[in-house]
């Protein structure tokens, strides 16, 4: 499972985005990890729309595609977070998360198991 480094920020759409090649002295952490080469070979960045109850849906953390069709197949956000529809293979833990937008504390991750039928429902927070 990969492991949230540092915090999750947002950026208002109106913002900008700013996407650049890493210089050569941000890719020197390799060593760290155990990786014999001077660079990552990527950074991997996920961007997530904010629902109007302030939160924002940033799926698997475990997943390059962390919020796929093939998992979900239903969101609704309530007053204080999600409702997840989920699918899958019976007896799989899906571990979802939700991040507070507005508050601004870290995000929340919860697990379901899929059911005998391939689905699951998954409340976040």
């Amino acid at each position: 499972m990969w492991k949230l480094v540092g915090a999750a920020s947002v950026a208002p759409l109106g913002s900008g985005l700013t996407v650049a090649k890493s210089p050569e002295s941000m890719c020197l952490t390799a060593p760290k990890y155990g990786i014999k080469t001077p660079c990552f070979p990527f950074q991997l960045h996920a961007v997530a729309p904010v629902a109007a109850n302030g939160w924002a849906l940033i799926g698997e953390a475990d997943k390059f595609v962390p919020v796929s069709n093939q998992r979900l197949a239903s969101v609704k956000a309530g007053a204080a977070g999600f409702e997840l529809g989920l699918k899958g293979a019976a007896g799989e833990t899906v571990t979802m998360g939700a991040v507070d937008a507005k508050g601004g504390k870290a995000p929340v991750f919860k697990s379901a198991t899929i059911g005998a039928d391939g689905t699951a429902t998954l409340q976040l927070p």
